[in-house]
């Protein structure tokens, strides 16, 4: 059976699935020893014990099952090993989606590594996150700082670390952006030929891009999308107490880090690093979307 072998996140991986996403390990990555196994086979119905049960999801310590319909389950456990059961006739595209995102936050969860949900970029300063909700547009705002020549981290994803000084770190993800049609317009990528569709029902597509950092950066700062019915964008830096709130809620896969004792240790890092970085939140309209005036904000608090 054929394997592949790519890097992210500080992990080499091993699969028998193509990960069209990821970045092959170059050959010093790929003598390493893999940290990440996924193998296409059967998945249980039920793990034991759990401590969260749903029709989606079963979660224990060390174990996160996944069954999305008419797509595929997922099998996380040890974090270390991923187990995918596609359903007869499932596109691939989704299958490779639901893993890279879902069942790859619990995997990263079950290793002590903390996952926020935004993108992220290289800077002169160091690493920028653009973090907040679906929706709030944090991929196209990293689509457009690409566009400016500024080097991709991480996309959808991100995951912090910190080093033996306490200091935090951005791994390095997946060579790509995920944007809806809408923000492909926008941005005038509809002509790129190398778009490629995430899911067939669905108007969104990947993007990759050249200008990927494949080196951890310093955290400098994290800058928080916000949506308001207000007319303007307002920037607002906040203090150490209303940052750990404001990050623990852009925590990639949070109802897992509840239910399990992860979230103990996210916490006590967001606490390690918060103090030594600038957070800030950034309100957008939620009925417009000015690229340009959010590139522009951040851009000049950067310079600070």
């Amino acid at each position: 059976m054929q394997k592949f072998t790519y890097f992210a996140y500080g992990m080499r991986i091993i699969s028998t699935l193509p990960l069209h996403g990821l970045r092959e390990a170059t050959d010093g990555e790929a003598s390493l020893e893999p940290s990440i196994e996924i193998s296409v086979g059967s998945v249980p119905d039920t793990i034991e014990p759990t401590i969260e049960h749903n029709p989606i999801c079963q979660v224990n310590h060390d174990e996160f099952l996944l069954n999305i319909h008419a797509v595929a389950s997922y099998w996380v456990h040890a974090g270390q090993w991923v187990v995918v059961q596609p359903v007869d006739g499932a596109d691939s595209a989704s299958v490779e989606l639901f893993l890279t995102t879902a069942a790859f936050s619990a995997l990263l969860h079950q290793r002590g590594m903390l996952p926020l949900h935004g993108s992220c970029i290289d800077t002169p300063r160091g690493a920028v996150l653009l973090g907040g909700l679906t929706g709030t547009g944090t991929s196209t705002l990293a689509a457009a700082f690409s566009e400016q020549g500024y080097a991709l981290l991480s996309d959808d994803l991100s995951v912090i670390q910190l080093n033996d000084a306490g200091l935090p770190y951005v791994l390095p993800g997946y060579p790509e952006l995920h944007l809806w049609r809408r923000d492909v317009q926008t941005l005038e990528l509809l002509k790129r030929e190398r778009l490629r569709q995430l899911r067939p029902e669905i108007e969104k597509y990947a993007f990759p891009v050249d200008n990927f950092q494949r080196i951890p950066q310093p955290l400098d700062s994290i800058y928080v999308l916000q949506l308001t019915d207000d007319s303007g964008c307002l920037i607002t830096a906040l203090p150490d107490a209303s940052k750990m709130v404001l990050l623990s809620q852009i925590m990639y896969g949070t109802r897992m880090a509840i239910r399990t004792d992860v979230f103990r240790k996210h916490w006590n890092m967001i606490a390690t690093f918060a103090p030594k970085v600038r957070v800030a939140k950034i309100t957008r309209p939620t009925q417009s979307h000015n690229v340009e005036k959010l590139i522009e904000i951040v851009q000049a608090d950067i310079k600070r």
